[in-house]
């Protein structure tokens, strides 16, 4: 494929360029495409740009596309069945443990500058990584390189983000099939507006036996363009009904530092001391009320708590 020398080929080195020369494909159709100075779909004849100044590709949407979302409906909703024979949002294991110290350490040695309060999430990263797409995170320059020290080489999408290296809807991925050895979607998926649809994308591009790490926001306030805050449930649902199998996902509470109470809007503008004086008391209070509560129910409820009332939820998925 003859590619003539344009802002791509002095930006990415040339092993990204001939990587995303194989990987990339039409949004609109899924054609193959040919690259110029453009991106031009040998199919449906739609032309991508690329931004002259920082070589960004542009592989967002032309027009409309009309996407079937296939959805089997029967009487055995996962919230219904109780059975602990079957398959059932109520006989899932929720909760994992750190993995791979190596992923988690490099966290703990850096400094808190450039360390992300997802040290466990990050010790499932899969060793000795090929290709691993970051979406939505492009300013993330920590997640950049936690990817790297796990030895992949790193692509970023996201739709509107002046650094990422392609611009892209995740409702309609320009990718082929199986192309992308891990994934990390942080805090993202509160921001799609059909999640159901961006997740069977998500899906399809993860190579066989590839790895999704992600987080969902659950117990916050309303951020720039959040449409659903997700429970452990509902990320459950949305990673089956995605394509992954129970038996290949994780689901856990956010760090226990990231609980709900810190995440919210109602002391806006107060500075960071003062509205810690005002919700430490409040966490401590819930802490010892759910201890109360354990004590008198002859259970151990921490996990139950810290799910029910966490700012967020991590997932862990594999093809």
């Amino acid at each position: 494929m003859d590619i003539k020398k344009s802002n791509l080929n002095m930006l990415y080195n040339e092993k990204i360029k001939n990587i995303l020369i194989k990987i990339i494909i039409c949004p609109s159709c899924d054609g193959k495409m040919d690259w110029d100075i453009t991106l031009i779909c040998n199919d449906c004849g739609e032309n991508y740009t690329i931004d002259e100044k920082n070589g960004q590709i542009d592989l967002r949407l032309k027009s409309s596309k009309k996407i079937l979302h296939e959805q089997v409906l029967d009487s055995n909703y996962s919230f219904n069945i109780k059975n602990k024979n079957k398959k059932s949002v109520y006989n899932f294991k929720f909760g994992y443990n750190s993995r791979n110290k190596i992923f988690t350490n490099f966290g703990k040695n850096l400094n808190k500058k450039q360390r992300k309060p997802v040290n466990k999430l990050y010790s499932w990263l899969p060793k000795n990584g090929r290709l691993a797409l970051d979406i939505g995170s492009a300013t993330d320059e920590k997640n950049k390189s936690y990817l790297e020290y796990a030895g992949f080489i790193y692509i970023s999408i996201d739709y509107d983000s002046p650094n990422a290296m392609i611009l892209a809807d995740a409702h309609a991925l320009p990718f082929c099939e199986n192309s992308f050895d891990c994934i990390t979607n942080l805090a993202v998926m509160e921001h799609i507006e059909f999640p159901f649809i961006a997740g069977r994308e998500l899906y399809r591009i993860l190579n066989i036996n590839g790895r999704m790490l992600g987080v969902v926001a659950f117990l916050q306030q309303h951020h720039m363009s959040s449409w659903y805050h997700f429970t452990h449930f509902g990320v459950y649902s949305w990673l089956t009904n995605s394509g992954f199998s129970e038996k290949k996902i994780k689901i856990d509470a956010a760090d226990k530092k990231y609980h709900g109470i810190f995440n919210t809007a109602s002391l806006i503008g107060l500075p960071i001391l003062i509205k810690n004086l005002f919700l430490y008391p409040i966490y401590f209070l819930h802490r010892i009320l759910w201890k109360i509560y354990a004590m008198k129910n002859g259970d151990n409820f921490e996990k139950v708590r810290h799910l029910q009332t966490t700012g967020a939820i991590h997932f862990i998925a594999d093809k």
